[in-house]
């Protein structure tokens, strides 16, 4: 395939479809623990709160490998990271059907899935768009947004039917499956790390890039900010903030529950994601156009975080609940 060849489909489009793809499949490992508690419970005989520490290791870990993970991708590349979490999660979801002691979950479960989906998750996305996009950022990250709750939409009903029919092992099989045969090849053979790889400008930016011709550096080469220099910043504690409160609600929904309805009302929350997501995307890329000035993009997202998270009171039943 000719690169260099004038194409409609800029190959940006083809690298977001693969990391959505990625984002899916990794987004329904998270499902996973909503339909295994009780058929641990009942294999086992484990309390709950031993197999809810499991879910809390690997929520932990989610939020700590993402930093690493972001510096590694600096440095390697997001397609190597990639390949590696996703053996990685395939690896860990495969073995914990074999598991025999609660101090395996926590291993398999808890650290090694934990560590795999925490690299696949926000970073990735950030990582991927800032590279391949200088316009439409807020309508590709909306997009990888959706593909997060698409990923539960899809497999929660989708697993819960396979606990019902085969028992909860077939769920780690089927889990490892689709990861090593759609993620892992599809990752393998069409993403690359930047649009330079195939000799092309990221899309939105003018072709002289590309073809070579002295050009001002695209948005994603500009140097990032030393993190002791982005905690001294307000928008960026204020952006923590918001990430924390949707982050607190949504680990929070299967403890409080809502009974005979749970399942149905988390699809329809997922449902309810995926169109907030892109809105929101979208009204990204109107507010912080050509015009908006880099210092003040941060202010942009700050404030569409802080409707995400008033949106989030108004549609989310869980949270209403427990209030």
């Amino acid at each position: 395939m000719d690169y260099h060849r004038p194409a409609r489909l800029h190959y940006a489009w083809v690298i977001l479809a693969v990391t959505c793809l990625t984002v899916v499949l990794t987004a329904g490992v998270t499902a996973v623990p909503a339909v295994l508690i009780h058929p641990l419970e009942v294999a086992f005989g484990w309390d709950r709160a031993a197999i809810a520490l499991a879910v809390s290791i690997n929520v932990f870990l989610y939020g700590l490998a993402g930093p690493f993970a972001g510096r590694l991708m600096l440095r390697v590349g997001p397609r190597r990271v990639m390949l590696t979490s996703l053996l990685l999660i395939a690896a860990g979801v495969a073995a914990a059907t074999q598991i025999r002691t609660v101090l395996h979950l926590y291993l398999l479960w808890g650290v090694v899935v934990g560590v795999g989906t925490g690299s696949t998750a926000l970073v990735l996305s950030a990582t991927v768009v800032n590279r391949w996009f200088t316009t439409q950022r807020g309508l590709a990250m909306g997009l990888l947004g959706a593909a997060s709750s698409t990923g539960r939409l899809v497999f929660l009903p989708l697993l819960a039917m396979v606990v019902a029919a085969l028992g909860w092992q077939a769920v780690g099989w089927v889990v490892a499956g689709c990861l090593l045969l759609l993620a892992v090849p599809l990752v393998a053979v069409l993403m690359r790390d930047a649009p330079a790889t195939l000799g092309l400008a990221p899309y939105g930016t003018g072709p002289a890039a590309a073809s070579g011709s002295p050009a001002t550096a695209p948005a994603s080469e500009v140097p990032l900010v030393p993190l002791g220099v982005a905690l001294r910043q307000g928008d960026f504690w204020r952006l923590w903030l918001t990430f924390a409160i949707c982050g607190a609600t949504t680990i929070t929904r299967p403890e409080v529950g809502l009974g005979m309805f749970g399942d149905g009302a988390q699809l329809l929350i997922d449902l309810v994601e995926q169109g907030r997501d892109k809105v929101y995307g979208a009204h990204a890329d109107l507010l912080s156009g050509e015009g908006c000035h880099p210092n003040q993009r941060g202010g942009v997202v700050g404030r569409l975080q802080a409707q995400k998270c008033a949106l989030l009171v108004l549609t989310d039943p869980y949270l209403l609940r427990s209030l």
